[in-house]
């Protein structure tokens, strides 16, 4: 199960990648270049995450993002830190719009009787950013497959998480 949700998120990151040339002649011009966004959609869901995401546009239809996270679980608390290349699609532009992104996540948890964990997670995500004036929304879904570990089982296995950015952009 693993390993074939794993050659199917190459294979969609790669199509991706390589049919970005077509999308240029899509892009609208935003006058927008970053955005930092904090999400508490995360603290419902298993693993009690707080994230912070900085974004920068890095072409008109790309743009790359940085996040960083904390949660605390059974016991555990813990630090992650991560990040992806957004793809713009469906005639948006970077920063703003329908986006797809491969993202790659570290944690790295702790525990005051049990042994730290280390964690890795790699998956993708698609999400709207919705610019308001220089604030913007942006849900997102995302799924991440697990590898590292032990104790911590939600980290472990393949899984579907929803965040919902709030932020300013600039």
């Amino acid at each position: 199960m693993r390993s074939t949700s794993f050659v199917v998120l190459v294979v969609a990151a790669l199509t991706l990648f390589f049919n970005v040339s077509d999308s240029y002649g899509q892009a609208r011009p935003t006058s927008k270049n970053q955005a930092f966004g904090i999400d508490f959609a995360g603290y419902f869901q298993a693993g009690k995450e707080i994230h912070a995401q900085y974004e920068w546009k890095a072409s008109p239809v790309n743009s790359w993002f940085a996040r960083a996270l904390f949660g605390s679980v059974s016991g555990y608390k813990g630090l992650g830190v991560g990040g992806g290349y957004k793809f713009f699609i469906a005639d948006s532009r970077a920063l703003a719009g329908l986006a797809v992104a491969p993202a790659v996540l570290a944690y790295f948890w702790s525990h005051e009787y049990l042994d730290s964990e280390i964690f890795f997670s790699l998956g993708g995500e698609v999400s709207y950013k919705h610019i308001m004036d220089d604030f913007f929304v942006e849900p997102l879904v995302g799924f991440g497959i697990g590898f590292g570990g032990d104790y911590i089982s939600y980290l472990t296995k393949v899984r579907v998480y929803l965040n919902i950015l709030i932020g300013y952009a600039w």
